[in-house]
């Protein structure tokens, strides 16, 4: 709770009056945010039937037994996750938190790690972690250059097999820009996420009180 300054994140329609209550004596909500989230189907078969059209023809391409993409989970890739996100934008070595908030965050055990290799290169990754029955992608890059493969594409879809077979039941895409605007990269990012078939869910910011701390801690033992 420390590490990442006392904040929480609960969803506005999960959290019932007696529920609303307790949390407000214990916490000060100080903004909200969107998201997508996709239902987990039992089967990738089924799964497919809630994407678009355009997204399952691209998944097909993808999967074929001659694409030189290869998937891989496990954290032993993380610098090599590290230099696409790098090379996708310099700029982040600029930032001081950053970077070692990756790093640290992939020493914990219940952080995953995705990639999908290109010719011995990661060309997309995605750092997340499984929260009772929803897997949460928090960190992600994908190669400018080789976007055109739709690497990303072949990476979410090995993703959601992996979480299907593990019995997980929700992939949260990690945001929604409800105010994104028609040609603006992040409506082109929400039509990607959208494509899946999820539904956009608001969750409401909160911070913890400083005073309310040991009680909330012991609460959530």
């Amino acid at each position: 709770l420390e590490r990442y300054d006392l904040n929480i994140f609960f969803s506005s329609n999960i959290l019932d009056l007696e529920g609303g209550r307790r949390l407000s004596e214990l916490c000060v909500q100080n903004g909200a945010y969107h998201t997508m989230m996709l239902k987990i189907e039992n089967s990738f078969e089924k799964q497919m039937t809630m994407m678009n059209q355009n997204r399952r023809r691209i998944i097909r391409k993808v999967l074929r037994t001659d694409s030189e993409f290869v998937f891989e989970q496990g954290k032993h890739n993380l610098d090599l996750f590290l230099q696409c996100m790098i090379s996708n934008n310099n700029s982040l070595l600029d930032n001081k938190k950053l970077i070692p908030e990756i790093i640290a965050m992939s020493k914990q055990k219940f952080v995953e790690l995705y990639v999908c290799k290109f010719r011995g290169q990661v060309v997309s990754g995605i750092m997340g972690f499984v929260f009772g029955d929803v897997f949460e992608s928090r960190y992600n890059t994908n190669s400018k250059k080789y976007m055109h493969l739709n690497a990303g594409t072949f990476l979410d879809c090995n993703i959601l097999a992996k979480l299907i077979e593990d019995g997980v039941r929700y992939y949260d895409f990690a945001g929604y820009d409800v105010n994104a605007k028609e040609g603006e990269k992040e409506a082109n990012i929400n039509y990607y996420k959208r494509s899946y078939g999820g539904s956009v869910v608001k969750f409401n910011n909160y911070t913890l009180r400083k005073n309310k701390k040991n009680y909330m801690i012991e609460m959530l033992k």
